[in-house]
């Protein structure tokens, strides 16, 4: 029942069930590339279910923006960070969070007639914007990393410090899976990027499927913590 309840409890939120949707998605798209040499029809049927699902997540995304204009005016230039490198970091984070989405938003637009212009330059500074976002994560989630191993090492050496050597353990596990999740990001977006740039596409729907799953799994499980 606590499975049960915890689950239920993950799929009323907002953040809960595009985790999940996420998860579906890459996995159809992975086994979509896995039955393509067999069945191709059954394949195609799978790759336009992944891509309905996206689509869907596409379009929720477009109630992201208050919350994350919220949490940007929050957060503001970060003087409350004791590092001038971190708060730069997520300063550049945010930005790009922005112009992705608004890009985003501008793609999905042109492609549904709406605007009349092409959708092709708005993806691609979405996912330029996206792949700064990821980078800028990834080093500060780094620096978060060797904080906490520095202040593990220390809290190993007192034995009364139990419940806070318990969260910061769950930290450095939340925070190492977060680097997993963008790492992941980043090759899947590069594979997205127009032709003769790096690996631009050049991973197959079961390559690219399975690493959406990897951190699609990576964003979910800290939500069960």
């Amino acid at each position: 029942m606590n499975i049960l309840s915890n689950t239920s409890n993950l799929l009323e939120t907002y953040r809960g069930h595009d985790a999940v949707l996420s998860v579906v998605n890459y996995g159809l798209t992975a086994y979509s590339g896995l039955v393509s040499k067999k069945n191709s029809d059954y394949s195609k049927k799978l790759y336009q279910l992944s891509s309905q699902i996206s689509n869907a997540r596409v379009i929720l995304r477009l109630l992201d923006d208050p919350s994350m204009l919220a949490y940007t005016l929050s957060y503001g230039l970060g003087k409350h960070e004791k590092s001038l490198i971190v708060s730069a970091l997520n300063v550049m984070n945010n930005l790009a969070s922005h112009v992705y989405y608004i890009f985003e938003h501008l793609a999905w637009l042109a492609d549904n007639k709406i605007l009349n212009m092409k959708s092709e330059i708005s993806w691609l500074v979405s996912t330029v914007a996206w792949l700064i976002s990821l980078i800028a994560s990834i080093i500060c989630n780094f620096i978060s990393l060797k904080n906490m191993l520095l202040n593990l090492k220390h809290l190993y050496h007192k034995d009364k410090q139990t419940l806070k050597k318990e969260l910061l353990t769950k930290r450095f596990f939340i925070v190492y899976l977060k680097i997993i999740e963008d790492f992941s990001w980043i090759i899947n977006y590069i594979h997205w990027l127009p032709p003769g740039i790096l690996w631009s596409g050049k991973l197959s729907n079961f390559q690219s499927g399975m690493l959406g799953v990897l951190s699609s799994l990576c964003n979910l499980i800290p939500k069960f913590f």
